[in-house]
């Protein structure tokens, strides 16, 4: 009787790892990661002024408490990219907790022509 109720313990452990080594795992969505650069991509889509050649800059800037980016600089040749960048980027709320709240950042920023 005890060999019966190993037997019949082993059986039912075999069964119980082939059965969980056979079940497919469900597929989790993958969720874009919320960068502060694809925020700051979206904020200066489509400027309403036409380049006249392609600009490479650097945007200094802080998210503060509110979590709201605040502009501390842009370096730019071009006066009008300079107030434009600042218009469209400074005090805007983010969609996402940023973890490095009032730290300074630089972002380089890059505009091609069309």
């Amino acid at each position: 009787m005890k060999t019966f109720k190993l037997a019949l313990l082993l059986v039912a452990f075999a069964f119980s790892l082939g059965a969980s080594a056979t079940t497919t795992p469900k597929k989790k969505k993958k969720k874009k990661a919320q960068t502060i650069e694809r925020s700051i991509g979206r904020l200066l889509e489509n400027p309403k002024f036409n380049l006249k050649r392609d600009i490479d800059t650097s945007v200094y800037l802080i998210v503060n408490s509110d979590n709201e980016l605040v502009v501390l600089n842009v370096e730019s040749d071009d006066y009008e990219v300079e107030t434009w960048v600042k218009l469209r980027l400074n005090y805007k709320k983010l969609d996402f907790d940023f973890a490095k709240k009032n730290k300074p950042l630089r972002l380089p920023l890059r505009m091609v022509s069309r």
